[in-house]
């Protein structure tokens, strides 16, 4: 499949790559400048890092961690456990600390998405891998960069779970070991990383998902070499109860992590669901009209499949490290489509997703901008559909503005899940562009 730049193109084309480094600089710098105003209190300038910072700091001191902080520490208690060396460190330095390690994290989950994605749509046999891959980049980060910038802001982690999807998909056909202790890391920041177990089960890819299972229980059980067997085992106790009394609207507990009800917070379909029934949380009811909200969708893409020749359960090979599903080059853009929706339908479907959390829609961004150079020469219909999912994606991102004329439609946009519906959308139009049709040229062979 031919696409431009030719292998003539010229180097300066790699400056396309000066794109999310530049970004990436210019919000560091405007995070530091937060970080360092002192016409903000602690909440505005330190965000949600104050959170870590003052669990890891609850833990140095052997203080409740639950009860550290402003709005409080609302994870397993690995995170806080990792970060107490920064607990020995003014929260300003600690904070410039956290600023660099989410940086790399994000450069990295670029690098490495940008290159992938190049090679798995085969536009690495067009022109140099650095000069595509770094277009690639440019396009994925310049439609996510009010979300980047938002993370920046929050001093958030998704930063973190962004890497590890990148890496797990990185691994997966020749490591899938190393792809399941990615996401079980993951999963012990952030517990929607669990979709993927039954997506890696439905895929008979089984060491990936045992690896998975076991690095989740290893990695919540290894903070007891430093907390001790027993509190590590209560703090996971109240991290699930605050897990429990959000989903169930019961509400902030004493001791357990202190969790925003989903009824006040929250951007995704559930949220949605339960703030039009009037609810404090999940009943059997709103859990219906989720699963057939859920249903909808994976109707319209198995109906997407087979429009283009495709069967839904075609590309299960075993862990893929026989040397045919290797050489599949359909199945490696298979998997780029469909690791892209399962993180759209952790967003989507998550019960506390918020904007921050939106950056880890950057793998799925690169996926679409190389979707985008490899249908344009030759596929213009599904190139015309890839723009459109690139235009509702933009719009899902940024649309109403923020300001102070438009706080009323901002906050309505949030009430309704604007941002979930448009990028459920965007996802299945994608799809429909990008899913291989058996009559059309197959990409060059994904060379990781």
């Amino acid at each position: 499949m031919s696409t431009p730049p030719p292998k003539s193109s010229p180097r300066w084309f790699a400056l396309f790559w000066l794109v999310p480094f530049g970004l990436i600089a210019w919000w560091s710098i405007n995070t530091i400048g937060q970080v360092h105003n002192p016409k903000y209190d602690a909440g505005d300038r330190f965000r949600d890092f104050l959170e870590f910072y003052s669990g890891s700091e609850a833990l140095v001191k052997g203080t409740p961690l639950y009860e550290a902080g402003k709005l409080g520490y609302i994870y397993p208690p690995l995170l806080a456990v990792l970060l107490m060396p920064l607990a020995h460190l003014p929260i300003a330095s600690a904070a410039l600390v956290w600023l660099a390690i989410k940086s790399a994290a994000l450069l990295a989950s670029i690098w490495l998405g940008a290159r992938d994605m190049t090679r798995r749509f085969g536009l690495d046999r067009t022109g140099p891998l650095l000069i595509i891959s770094g277009i690639v980049a440019a396009i994925g980060a310049a439609i996510l960069a009010d979300k980047v910038r938002a993370e920046y802001r929050m001093q958030q982690s998704n930063a973190i779970l962004l890497l590890c999807w990148t890496l797990a998909l990185i691994w997966l056909d020749r490591r899938p070991g190393l792809a399941g202790i990615a996401l079980g890391f993951a999963v012990t920041i952030k517990y929607v990383a669990l979709i993927a177990l039954p997506y890696l089960l439905i895929r008979r890819r089984f060491k990936a998902a045992a690896s998975l299972v076991l690095s989740t229980i290893a990695f919540n059980l290894a903070p007891a070499i430093i907390l001790g067997w027993n509190e590590n085992l209560a703090g996971l106790s109240r991290a699930l109860g605050g897990i429990g009394n959000m989903l169930s609207g019961a509400g902030q507990q004493a001791g357990e992590a202190k969790i925003m009800g989903m009824e006040n917070f929250g951007i995704s379909v559930p949220s949605v669901v339960v703030r039009a029934l009037g609810l404090p949380g999940l009943n059997i009811t709103a859990l219906l009209i989720i699963a057939v909200i859920a249903a909808a969708v994976f109707a319209a893409a198995w109906i997407i499949y087979s429009r283009a020749g495709q069967s839904m359960f075609q590309h299960a090979a075993a862990d893929g490290t026989s040397p045919l599903a290797q050489a599949n080059p359909t199945r490696h853009r298979m998997l780029a489509l469909e690791w892209s929706g399962l993180i759209v339908a952790a967003l989507a479907f998550s019960p506390q997703t918020n904007s921050p959390h939106l950056v880890q829609l950057v793998l799925v961004a690169l996926a679409l901008a190389a979707a985008l150079l490899a249908l344009a020469p030759t596929h213009p219909f599904h190139f015309k559909l890839a723009i459109a999912s690139a235009l509702v994606l933009l719009a899902s991102l940024t649309l109403p503005p923020s300001g102070e004329s438009t706080r009323t439609l901002v906050g309505l946009s949030r009430r309704i899940g604007w941002p979930a519906w448009t990028m459920l959308v965007s996802y299945l139009l994608l799809l429909a562009a990008a899913v291989p049709r058996p009559s059309a040229p197959a990409p060059p062979a994904h060379q990781p």
